[in-house]
Parts: C-alpha cells; sequence; structure tokens
C-alpha cells in the first residue's frame, strides 16, 4: 500500500447552480451522509491507495487537523475513492500518513460504524438512500 496526503483547502459557498441542484434530484449522492455536512469542513485528506495506485481508503481531517470522516463507508463510496482509476500523481507521498493511517482509521471507525449497518438494513428493505 502506498498513502498520499492532499490538501483540498475551503470548499466553495456558492449556491449550487439550476443544473447541478436538477442532477442532484436525479442522481444518487456518491457520498449521502457527508457531502453536505463533513465535507465541506475537511482540508486535508489521506489517501491509501492499492499496488495499481487505486484509491481504497481515505480519512478527511478539518482545518484543526482532527479526523473528521473516512471512506468507503455504507452509501458513502469516499471522496477519492468513488474514482475507480489509478492515481497518476506522484506527488502527495506522505510519511505520516503511511504511519499513521491504519491507527487513525481504527480510532474513528467506531463514529461510522453504524452507517455499514444502516446500509444493510435499507438493502434488505430494497431501498438506496
Amino acid at each position: 500500500m502506498e498513502y498520499v496526503e492532499i490538501n483540498t483547502g475551503p470548499w466553495d459557498d456558492k449556491p449550487d447552480s439550476w443544473w447541478v441542484r436538477l442532477l442532484r434530484r436525479v442522481l444518487p449522492a456518491a457520498n449521502p451522509d457527508f457531502e453536505e455536512t463533513l465535507y465541506p469542513q475537511t482540508r486535508i485528506w489521506w489517501i491509501e491507495l492499492d499496488d495499481d495506485r487505486i484509491p481504497q481508503r481515505e480519512i478527511g481531517f478539518n482545518e484543526g487537523g482532527e479526523a473528521i470522516v473516512l471512506g468507503p463507508v455504507g452509501w458513502n463510496y469516499g471522496f477519492a475513492v468513488d474514482e475507480s482509476a489509478p492515481w497518476a500523481s506522484m506527488d502527495g507521498q506522505s510519511e505520516e500518513a503511511t504511519q499513521r493511517f491504519q491507527e487513525t482509521w481504527d480510532i474513528l471507525w467506531p463514529r461510522f460504524a453504524h452507517l455499514e449497518e444502516k446500509e444493510s438494513q435499507q438493502v434488505a428493505a430494497g431501498n438506496r438512500p
């Protein structure tokens, strides 16, 4: 595995255009539990890449450096993990992410594990957010 760190900076606060709002109504959200809550607070991402450089897992941090979101979990495919193409850039390799990814994931996971159960219940009921 390889670990990279990317800095996304602040999210755009402009309202969505009419066509983006329309698409949001028609297409299911890739990360329904996080897109409007945790993602706008996220400034730094640690991305875990497999041997083919395809994103597998991710952890997002707020501007204070606190780990606040992870993916994939439940119906939330992830900010970078949603992209199944190989990671092209060699930039961003992070020694800190390499050393601390699993430990940070294990600490953060209990906050989000309930989303796995929520997904299972929705699948059993034939629902998707």
